[in-house]
């Protein structure tokens, strides 16, 4: 199996290893039910989500405040756990 702890990997690196080449087998949304992190903590990962062959998802959630957007994408595990994502960016639309 792997070797890297998916935990640790970074966006681009989920998506290359769980979602590039795979195969789509469904889509939908999620709600913001918790998960169980390994720290302890709970996330609440919600949105539109795409699911793969494997099981992961790629799952995307934008909001907006005023001018500034908020977008965020993560990869999820079978388990609807993050393994990799981007932090929320702000962008500012001219």
């Amino acid at each position: 199996m792997m070797e890297t702890d998916p935990s640790k990997l970074s966006f681009e690196e989920a998506f290359e290893i769980f979602i590039k080449d795979k195969k789509v087998v469904n889509w939908g949304f999620r709600m913001p039910n918790p998960v169980k992190m390994d720290n302890g903590f709970n996330e609440y990962p919600c949105g539109y989500y795409t699911e793969y062959e494997n099981g992961y998802k790629l799952i995307v959630f934008g909001s907006s405040f005023g001018n500034e957007q908020q977008q965020e994408i993560r990869v999820l595990d079978a388990n609807d756990k993050p393994v990799g994502y981007k932090d929320r960016e702000d962008i500012v639309f001219d």
